[in-house]
């Protein structure tokens, strides 16, 4: 009966063992990093302050993590240079998943990530009616000039939200109203064309009157004159 007794404590200690050395369930997670609409390579994805690997040219990292049910992740990206990490990630939650759907399955729990570009491109457009050869100037520098229809163009490449101010030299052009117009523009978080549409009033100058041709006053007749 000792014995007996003694074998089923050594037995529940050996269950015992095995779960506690039983290794913890996984998740499987399908990260998706884009730039705006495209798949973005060479995302660092960090759950937990743990690396978990980076998205392949697909923009997409599947890793199976291990955890509790309902266990709340960390996740942090680090973005390739040229582009922008989001600000923050939602907390990952782990969930057994459910469905019928094998590709679903498959795919498990996923988070997507925006990594925007650090840079947008803005094509500029400025009209000045049908006012030619007008220099746009920007930070004192001349980007473009009108041509005979009255329209030039650039394209620059700004870090989004960033300002700038452009100005139209009329210098040389005293008949135009107003005189070097300027406009301040602000590059938006995508890539986009700014118009700046500037009038211009021609002053008409006034032709001086030449003065009048007067008639030559008739000679005066002259007398003979007698010499003794």
């Amino acid at each position: 009966m000792r014995v007996t007794c003694a074998c089923l404590a050594l037995l529940a200690s050996l269950l015992s063992a095995c779960e506690e050395e039983r290794p913890p369930p996984t998740f499987r997670v399908t990260f998706t990093a884009s730039s705006d609409s495209d798949p973005l390579a060479g995302v660092r994805v960090v759950g937990d302050g743990r690396p978990l690997g980076e998205t392949g040219a697909d923009g997409i990292l599947r890793v199976d993590l291990p955890g509790r049910e309902g266990q709340a992740v960390t996740v942090n990206a680090q973005c390739p240079e040229g582009h922008r990490a989001p600000a923050e990630l939602p907390l990952l939650t782990l969930r057994s998943f459910r469905g019928l759907d094998p590709a679903a399955a498959e795919r498990g729990i996923e988070m997507s990530i925006q990594c925007p570009p650090s840079e947008r491109t803005a094509a500029v457009v400025v009209r000045t009616g049908d006012q030619g050869d007008l220099p746009v100037m920007m930070a004192d520098r001349e980007v473009a000039r009108t041509d005979a229809s009255g329209v030039a163009h650039f394209v620059l490449r700004m870090q989004p939200h960033s300002t700038f101010r452009l100005r139209i030299d009329t210098t040389g052009r005293e008949d135009l109203q107003p005189q070097n117009p300027g406009a301040t523009l602000t590059v938006p978080d995508r890539d986009d064309i700014l118009l700046v549409d500037q009038p211009f009033q021609v002053k008409q100058t006034r032709r001086r009157r030449r003065p009048r041709r007067r008639d030559p006053e008739p000679a005066t007749p002259m007398l003979p004159m007698r010499i003794d």
